[in-house]
């Protein structure tokens, strides 16, 4: 009855082998009992599989942390490795290039991150005022692209190797247009811009932005009788005439992914998992995308597949939050319909960012940048110890959402590297590192 109760103690997030373990119990539970005033029920301790250890709360004996693969405890609790650097096999790898500091910490709206072919973009407060930088992917010194930005919040501009496209409340820089407002593209090596949508869809609120190489695409609000809507639109890069491709109550404007063929924007629901659907952006229906998991803003994707994260702070059987880190699932869901699969079953962390490549996922939580095949297969590091030594995000405000302290990283990619914002206090800053 002892070693029955101890077995149905064994929750999943323990990575302990339940044979040994109940082996174990039972031999330990024996020798105990020799002793005068035993407990007859078994609380441990218990050994950890291989590869695993108590370090977030050694008293409960959790075996939570994974030491092949945290920077914060590589190969033992407390061994860290140098900040942003990956632990692999209970090693610690090389710290990552630091390409430039970021001006303000994060938490206050301006977390964009994106690549082109020859530098790194990203949105600060400067001198009193929002603005696009850059700096080249090779290393140099951070330059200031646009100013003037209005919008604060994540994916507010896009680029490609030409141009910037970005908000503005403002035609500054626009001879004989001034206090135009609207979407403005920039060429990168130029320091006028060119209005290319005025205020359409804006609402108040703004919207998340993208490109491709014919069309700026943007999801934003319009107003109608008794509620606000989300539309998405999209005006040729060479300018013309805004056009829209889709409008519903139900779309979340806080995220938007293209392909080839369609805009992928997350249809929220009041009773039930979010999902997704494939706008065309030649023209025509949304082709609902389904997912009985739970979906996250937190998503990305190609010509083939949408790829999202869902991460939260679990609850254990008995109904109160347990603490410790968030854990999270990787699921991929077919462009053209059908099932949705996990590529992932369980990582730690709470997701901030994904992308992806032509072969693998990438995504960030506080502490570490992880990758997956596309095709499947293991789970390898690429950065680690993103907080600068400090602990990540542990679960203390209930089931469903992680605790206070929470700050974003966020992550692009290119062919040979990963490129990181990391607005921890004590790194604040964009690195580098090898695929």
């Amino acid at each position: 009855m002892v070693a029955w109760t101890f077995m149905r103690s064994l929750t999943g997030g323990t990575r302990r082998t339940w044979i040994r373990a109940f082996a174990l119990a039972v031999l330990a539970g024996a020798l105990t009992c020799l002793a005068p005033g035993c407990d007859p029920k078994f609380t441990g301790p218990y050994p950890c599989d291989d590869g695993h250890a108590s370090c977030t709360n050694p008293d409960a004996n959790g075996c939570e942390t994974d030491v092949k693969s945290d920077a914060l405890n590589c190969g033992a609790c407390g061994n860290l490795c140098p900040m942003g650097a990956a632990c692999t096999a209970s090693a610690c790898g090389a710290a990552p290039v630091q390409l430039a500091s970021l001006g303000t910490p994060g938490g206050n709206g301006q977390e964009t991150l994106e690549v082109n072919a020859t530098a790194v973009f990203w949105m600060d407060n400067q001198n009193g005022q929002t603005e696009v930088l850059s700096v080249p992917i090779a290393g140099g010194s951070p330059a200031s692209v646009a100013t003037g930005l209005s919008c604060q919040v994540p994916h507010t501009f896009a680029v490609d190797d030409n141009n910037v496209y970005y908000w503005s409340d403002s035609g500054t820089g626009i001879a004989g247009a001034p206090g135009i407002g609207g979407l403005f593209e920039l060429p990168l090596n130029e320091d006028t811009p060119t209005l290319l949508s005025a205020n359409v869809g804006v609402n108040g609120n703004c919207p998340t932005t993208a490109v491709d190489a014919t069309n700026v695409y943007w999801l934003g609000e319009v107003q109608l009788p008794g509620q606000s809507a989300a539309v998405l639109f999209d005006v040729p890069i060479v300018g013309g005439t805004a056009t829209t491709l889709s409008m519903a109550s139900s779309y979340n404007p806080t995220g938007l992914a293209i392909t080839p063929t369609d805009a992928i924007v997350q249809v929220q629901s009041t009773n039930g998992p979010s999902s997704y659907a494939a706008v065309p952006i030649a023209g025509g229906s949304p082709v609902p995308l389904p997912s009985s998991f739970g979906s996250s803003s937190v998503f990305t994707a190609d010509a083939t597949n949408v790829y999202f994260v869902t991460s939260g702070c679990p609850c254990n059987d008995n109904g109160p939050s347990t603490d410790g880190p968030p854990t999270g699932q990787v699921v991929v869901l077919p462009v053209t319909g059908g099932a949705a699969t996990v590529l992932v079953p369980q990582y730690t962390g709470q997701a901030s960012s994904i992308a992806v490549d032509a072969t693998n996922v990438y995504w960030s939580t506080d502490s570490a940048v992880w990758t997956v095949p596309i095709a499947g297969g293991p789970v390898s590091s690429v950065a680690g110890n993103l907080t600068g030594g400090t602990p990540p995000y542990q679960c203390t405000g209930g089931c469903g959402s992680p605790g206070s302290g929470t700050t974003p990283t966020v992550i692009a990619v290119d062919a040979p590297s990963v490129y990181i914002a990391d607005y921890a206090a004590n790194v604040n800053a964009i690195l580098k590192v090898p695929k």
